[in-house]
């Protein structure tokens, strides 16, 4: 029997946020097992532990997919599963936050977790300086594509990675997002020409600059 954890990764609330699978312990599992694992959690990305190595500074190895291919990293999986690997015992507080060392098929990720004052986990992944560059793309064909709502005139397109590379599209409304309605199959088809692995589309609430809300179209890597 294999356990599989729902976790909603980034929510406000009960059933907010980013609905993530996790295995806490995939150790014997083939690549081939998982992805059918994945594949019956109804298109979510899903994670499985398949090493985990105490010590002061804990090494864990995981492995992503996508309902349709194994993929090097997703940042909600990566939260969750810790809060998972917490939550069962696996992984323990040293002081106030603990360092934990994850190999993923991507790379080395090094990670803080800190205890919330709720009783949960706060999960901080140490990123590289994103690279960002200008996509050669037609602004009036990407809004068609998503749905025909205005993007904020302030803000480019962009491409940004720190690893993942995503195309970051400005919306003027934090509302506009929910009612975003993409081809998919028109998404999948930038994404493989601007060598993209999803389309973020964000917008900033006016009560604070810091305040972002986006959405993540993911149909190249086989996740809407």
């Amino acid at each position: 029997m294999v356990r599989v954890f729902p976790y909603d990764a980034l929510p406000d609330g009960a059933f907010g946020g980013n609905v993530a699978g996790v295995v806490l312990d995939a150790s014997g599992m083939s690549s081939a097992e998982m992805q059918r694992i994945v594949s019956e959690l109804n298109g979510r990305t899903a994670g499985f532990v398949v090493d985990h190595q105490d010590g002061p500074t804990p090494a864990i190895a995981m492995c992503y997919f996508t309902p349709r291919q194994q993929i090097g990293l997703c940042g909600h999986v990566v939260m969750a599963t810790f809060a998972g690997l917490m939550e069962e015992g696996r992984c323990k507080f040293q002081d106030e936050s603990t360092g934990v060392s994850q190999q993923t098929r991507a790379r080395e990720l090094l990670l803080d977790l800190w205890s919330a004052e709720d009783g949960g986990v706060i999960v901080e992944i140490q990123q590289r300086l994103p690279s960002i560059e200008r996509p050669s793309l037609e602004t009036n064909v990407l809004r068609r594509t998503l749905g025909d709502l205005p993007l904020d005139p302030r803000l480019p397109l962009e491409i940004a990675s720190t690893g993942p590379r995503h195309l970051v599209v400005p919306y003027a409304r934090v509302d506009d997002l929910s009612h975003l309605s993409p081809e998919y199959t028109e998404v999948a088809g930038i994404s493989r020409a601007l060598r993209v692995d999803t389309v973020c589309a964000f917008a900033v609430s006016p009560e604070t600059a810091i305040h972002v809300r986006f959405r993540d179209f993911c149909p190249r890597m086989g996740a809407q």
